[in-house]
C-alpha cells in the first residue's frame, strides 16, 4: 500500500486582496481542509493583503515581506512554509 498523497497550497500575493479573497473562498467551498495546508506570501511590502484577509482565513499560514521581493522569492517563501 502506498502512502497517502498530501497536497498543499503556496500562493505569492501582491496587493490583490479581492482576487485572493475570491480564490480562498472558492477553496473553502470545495476543500476547506486544504486551507490548513496553505501558505500565502504577502509581497506587498506593507502587509495589506495579510492584514485584510488573516481574520477571514486564520488557518492559512501568512508570511509578510517587509519589502517587495518579487514573484520568485515570494513563491519560494510560500513553498518553504
Amino acid at each position: 500500500m502506498s502512502a497517502p498523497l498530501t497536497v498543499g497550497l503556496a500562493i505569492p500575493a501582491w496587493r490583490n486582496v479581492a482576487g485572493l479573497r475570491a480564490g480562498l473562498e472558492a477553496i473553502r467551498r470545495v476543500a476547506p481542509a486544504l486551507l490548513e495546508r496553505a501558505a500565502v506570501a504577502d509581497d506587498s511590502g506593507d502587509g495589506r493583503v495579510a492584514d485584510a484577509l488573516r481574520p477571514e482565513f486564520p488557518a492559512v499560514d501568512w508570511i509578510v515581506h517587509e519589502r517587495n521581493r518579487g514573484f520568485g522569492a515570494s513563491a519560494t517563501a510560500a513553498v518553504l512554509a
